[in-house]
């Protein structure tokens, strides 16, 4: 699928969660009532909002006729335009042409956001695009909260500790005030030596 032509107009959310399994994140970013809250003003006024949910076994948007890329009436009412898709061979343009990103905890997915977000990230508005890094509580032993906690300490990007906090107001009214410090890294290295000071090395 390609972008839809509805991201030329208005304010779009990507979400993506890479080749993993979060289906929290998936049925949190599609419920009724962050479609609801982020389509106020006070939250930014979306319009669009593209989900990748990978290996999921929920699939948002789904028609009981449907397939991907389907919105529900429910969503069409709230004015929200919907779209969703497994897979691609890449997200870049879907990445580059979202306001706001929505991103699992993957250093690989988080690293291409703060990119995008750096270089040329200007939303629609002119405001710099916005990477929230959302974190799977369900994982045990799951140290790639670290790396985002740390950027998120240099002000590069906003944590969610849990998919759920995104069906709460106040939440989302901290990801709409947030405004990011443009990433200066842009190698492996800047990763590398990030994640040696996080684990003690």
């Amino acid at each position: 699928l390609g972008v839809p032509p509805s991201l030329a107009m208005g304010r779009s959310i990507f979400v993506t969660v890479g080749t993993t399994l979060f289906d929290a994140l998936v049925e949190a970013a599609s419920n009724s009532d962050f479609l609801q809250f982020m389509s106020k003003h006070h939250n930014g006024s979306y319009t669009d909002i593209i989900i990748q949910y990978g290996k999921g076994r929920f699939q948002p948007f789904m028609k009981v006729a449907g397939g991907d890329d389907a919105c529900s009436s429910a969503e069409q009412i709230k004015k929200m335009r919907c779209h969703a898709y497994r897979f691609k061979p890449s997200l870049a343009i879907d990445m580059e042409s979202a306001d706001l990103i929505l991103s699992h905890a993957g250093a690989g997915s988080i690293m291409e956001g703060l990119a995008l977000c750096s270089k040329g990230g200007l939303r629609s508005d002119g405001k710099r695009k916005k990477l929230v890094v959302v974190i799977n509580s369900r994982l045990m032993h799951n140290h790639q909260h670290e790396l985002a906690d740390a950027l998120e300490e240099r002000g590069y990007l906003f944590v969610v500790p849990d998919p759920q906090l995104l069906l709460e107001e106040t939440t989302l009214t901290k990801i709409e005030e947030f405004v990011p410090l443009p990433y200066p890294g842009g190698g492996g290295k800047d990763l590398s030596d990030l994640l040696d000071e996080q684990m003690g090395f």
